[in-house]
């Protein structure tokens, strides 16, 4: 197992494939595998030009695609040296997500796994993986009940947004994550 890796930024200039977070020692195999990926499927687009750059303070963070919610709760995994901040209220999805990724391998034979965070790629050894999955489990219960409460508070402030634009005759805004908080509510009440 490698012990506090040195996390780099691997950026290609040429913008043919996102930014990618990797542990340095598996950046030439990363290299090369995007190098060979670019003549096949992006042959038309040029060659990637990497460069590196350090990882600042080793933390990065790890959201989904879709909107941003500001003062949510955010939770941290260490795996190999690098500090990981996600949202409470993805934490269970991207948990379900890593377990669920399929073991890639390099041209070398050296297995890795790829997370497709939504401005970038994390890269992770099986055993960084593993790392991963089991911090997080072990903070899902607290990250679930912090996740509700971000839901409650976000579905609260766009259901008075909503009221506040009904009364000046303005259209409503309608959000999954609100709408899915509400019926949860339903449902829990038809339960009890």
């Amino acid at each position: 197992m490698t012990t506090n890796a040195n996390w780099k930024w691997l950026q290609d200039e040429t913008h043919i494939w996102k930014a990618h977070v990797v542990s340095a020692n598996l950046i030439p195999d990363l290299e090369l595998e995007l190098l060979e990926r670019a003549e096949t499927e992006a042959k038309e687009q040029g060659t990637p030009i990497f460069t590196t750059l350090s990882v600042k303070d080793n933390v990065v963070g790890l959201d989904l695609p879709g909107m941003i919610m500001k003062d949510r709760s955010i939770r941290t995994v260490d795996i190999d040296g690098l500090t990981l901040e996600m949202p409470s209220q993805d934490w269970e999805s991207l948990l379900a997500e890593v377990k669920l990724l399929q073991k890639r391998v390099f041209a070398s034979g050296l297995g890795y796994y790829k997370i497709h965070a939504h401005f970038y790629c994390l890269v992770l050894t099986p055993e960084q993986r593993n790392i991963m999955i089991k911090a997080m489990e072990a903070q899902l219960a607290e990250a679930a009940v912090e996740g509700e409460a971000d839901d409650k508070r976000f579905a609260d402030g766009l259901r008075k947004l909503n009221e506040e634009l009904a009364e000046k005759g303005g259209a409503q805004i309608i959000s999954a994550r609100a709408l899915a908080y509400d019926q949860a509510q339903v449902d829990q009440k038809g339960r009890n």
